[in-house]
């Protein structure tokens, strides 16, 4: 049983968290993109959390289209359908295509780990995995052997954060790993320089 599941057996069954609705922007708050302050990458790294965590994503409709808007009526704009920004839309879509490609982001146990300006998410079953490790901060990152799991120490905690060691993260980015993309000695690294 993981960690994620034994710490909140006791109070909440397990399957409440994966069927939680998961997300950043409501009807009753300001644009995610106002609050972030129009920042792209942020943005990036905030649909990136909401489609790795467990919890069923949902997007608020506009802020797949970067509409902006502050407090109620702002945040209630009518869909920018003539202006909608596609880079973001086209983050959008990158998400959705790769949670819909793993099957372990709607059922996967979970693990948090962190280090000096890092946040991860590991999400796996008994043999595979995929593992998020953003970088919010404003200044680029390296990751020396200094990530924490909040779980025990397996094999393939460790594979993971050996696969993270010695890798630098630009600010405002992300590293995403899995294991099947090991199977084929493939990364992804983006290191996010939008226009």
């Amino acid at each position: 049983m993981s960690e994620f599941k034994m710490f909140h057996a006791p109070l909440v069954p397990a399957d409440i968290f994966f069927n939680n609705l998961n997300n950043i922007g409501t009807h009753d708050t300001e644009r995610i993109l106002s609050e972030l302050g129009n920042h792209l990458q942020k943005l990036d790294l905030a649909f990136a959390m909401m489609f790795i965590f467990p919890g069923v994503p949902c997007i608020y409709y506009g802020d797949e289209a970067g509409l902006t808007g502050g407090k109620d009526p702002e945040n209630r704009k009518f869909f920018p359908w003539n202006t909608i920004n596609q880079d973001i839309y086209d983050d959008c879509q990158k998400w959705i295509s790769f949670r819909k490609k793993n099957a372990l982001l709607t059922k996967g146990d979970v693990c948090f780990f962190y280090g000096p300006q890092l946040f991860g998410i590991l999400r796996y079953s008994e043999d595979n995995y995929v593992a998020l490790l953003i970088n919010p901060g404003n200044y680029p990152t390296t990751v020396n052997g200094n990530l924490t799991f909040i779980a025990d120490d397996t094999a393939m905690i460790k594979e993971v954060h050996q696969r993270f060691s010695d890798r630098t993260l630009k600010e405002n980015s992300y590293l995403l790993i899995t294991s099947e993309q090991k199977k084929k000695s493939i990364e992804k690294y983006r290191a996010i320089t939008k226009k």
